[in-house]
């Protein structure tokens, strides 16, 4: 109980300071320096599970992670801060990688004698409770003032990417590696671009194709040379 509550408070850490980086730095710096998480994993890994990776591993997450730096390097800057704000937004954006590594150390650890479905109750209820003390905490509204249809993609953010995706990366910790799992999620943007591609008619550039080979290139080689 105790650590399945510890998982959903670093899950719960993950989102807070990830969405209040982008008060202070772009959406750009903030999503790279959040998917960093598989460096941390690395380390955590190293130190709480003596798991260890090879040197093609490494080399993999390595590409991964530098192709993610060069693909948000190029996107748009939505908010100019420096100085103080500005070192604020990194460091919680690198607080939101560390808290999603431990998050799946944690989940990786327990799933291995924790079903699923009690596993992600246990945790999602423990983050839910994390959130909501926080906003309360903070005397923030938990039921904002906003349109029908911003509810509906709200809804489906929830369905979607939190409720059905983290539940996805909870059953492949117990089969996987949490280094792999975590380069894999890096894939995340390439998916996004696709979707805003066929749906949003955005286009993507060379810059976008060439950072989307590098990150396939790297979980190719994390993958290609994963060792049961």
């Amino acid at each position: 109980m105790f650590k399945s509550a510890l998982s959903g408070i670093f899950l719960a850490v993950h989102f807070m300071t990830w969405i209040v980086s982008l008060e202070y730095i772009s959406v750009a710096k903030s999503t790279f320096l959040v998917t960093t998480s598989p460096i941390w994993v690395v380390l955590l890994s190293w130190i709480v599970l003596k798991e260890t990776i090879s040197r093609k591993q490494l080399i993999g997450i390595l590409i991964a992670t530098g192709s993610a730096f060069f693909l948000f390097s190029f996107a748009e800057e939505t908010l100019i801060s420096q100085g103080q704000r500005s070192i604020k937004g990194e460091l919680l954006a690198t607080l939101g990688a560390i808290s999603v590594a431990a998050y799946l150390i944690i989940g990786r650890m327990l799933r291995q004698t924790i079903e699923l479905k009690v596993y992600v109750f246990l945790t999602y209820t423990f983050a839910t409770i994390t959130l909501v003390l926080y906003n309360l905490s903070s005397i923030k509204q938990l039921a904002p003032d906003i349109s029908g249809s911003a509810w509906i993609y709200i809804f489906c953010l929830a369905l979607g990417p939190q409720l059905i995706g983290h539940t996805i990366l909870n059953w492949g910790v117990r089969r996987f590696p949490a280094t792999l799992v975590s380069t894999i999620v890096l894939a995340e943007p390439i998916v996004a671009s696709a979707l805003a591609w066929i749906i949003l008619n955005e286009a993507i550039g060379l810059n976008s194709l060439l950072g989307f080979s590098g990150i396939i290139l790297g979980i190719f080689l994390t993958t290609r040379y994963y060792k049961r």
